[in-house]
Formats: structure tokens, sequence, C-alpha cells
């Protein structure tokens, strides 16, 4: 990589910009594979794999210049910390309130659906909704967050078809829909 490509700020659609962009994260123009930091006036030496997810975007991190730590433990840890507290705040006080007032067959998917995930025990669900049909068969519909295989937080919407069976539920059928 040439120095003057070093030096020349992260590009756009339109070319290189007159103005140059804010600090942040920006595709390393001598390595499609990672991320350098651009400090606002030049590339610095710190750089990052791009995030491995099925919706892989590079983390915008702005403000000063990082300290020698942050290279060490890498900027794409900093930024997921404060997600993953967030996440395990959530998922606390959704499984506190897991089963107040719940009709049977959503807490039959929402067990359903949480066990067949990557990592089970970082299920936050958003509201679900149930539908009773023919032959007491319910329909139950919803999303969950969970960390994927990768380490990131997904999101992904399922459907959960459930019937009663000797005293517990029977799923019928299940679909999950990933962004």
């Amino acid at each position: 990589m040439s120095v003057q490509h070093l030096h020349s700020g992260p590009a756009t659609a339109a070319g290189p910009p007159r103005t140059p962009p804010p600090p942040g994260w920006y595709p390393d123009p001598g390595d499609p594979h990672r991320l350098r930091l651009w400090d606002g006036q030049l590339w610095t030496e710190y750089v990052s794999a791009i995030p491995v997810s099925s919706r892989s975007v590079p983390i915008a991190v702005h403000g000063r210049r990082p300290v020698h730590s942050i290279r060490t433990i890498g900027p794409v840890a900093l930024g997921l910390g404060p997600g993953l507290l967030v996440l395990l705040l959530v998922a606390l006080v959704a499984w506190s309130r897991a089963g107040e007032d719940e009709p049977p067959a959503i807490a039959a998917c929402r067990a359903i659906v949480t066990e067949r995930l990557a990592a089970p025990d970082s299920a936050v669900f958003g509201p679900l909704q149930a539908k009773e049909g023919v032959a007491e068969r319910w329909s139950v519909t919803g999303a969950v967050d969970s960390l994927s295989a990768g380490g990131t937080v997904e999101r992904t919407t399922f459907s959960c078809t459930v019937s009663p069976d000797d005293g517990g539920w029977r799923l019928d059928r299940l679909r999950f829909n990933a962004p």
C-alpha cells in the first residue's frame, strides 16, 4: 500500500471527499478484509478484522484516537461490550417475567424456539402473538434476538404451531426467517 494511498481519506461514491470524514472505522484501502481507523485526518496503524455476520457492517467508532489498550483488546470487542450488557439486562427482565399471565401455547413455543438457538441463554423475545386455529391448534409468531454462532446479536422472526398433547404441547410446525 502506498504512503499516498494511506494518507488519503476514506473514499466515497463521489470520489475523495473535500472535507475529511469524521474519525471512525472504515474499510482498509490496502486490504478489503479488514477495517482501519481513520483519525479524521490520516489513517492510523490500528486495524481490525471485519466482523463476521450475515449483515457485516463496519463499526463506526467516532471520537478520539484510541489508546494502546484498545489495540490489544480490539475495537470490535469494545463496541460489543455495552450492547451485550443491555442484552443481558433485557434478558434478565424477560426471564423474570416469563410465564406471568402468558398463554400456555406462547410459553410452549417460547421454549421450543429457545432450545433451537445457537446460544439459548442469550434469547430475548419481542412481543409474541398467538392465534387459535382449528382443532385447538395454536399459531404463535414473533421475533427473538440472540447471539449467533459468530458472536453477533441477530434478530430472527419465527412462526410456531403447536397442539395440546397429553397435558403438554406437541410441535406441529416451526419456521425461522432470518433477515
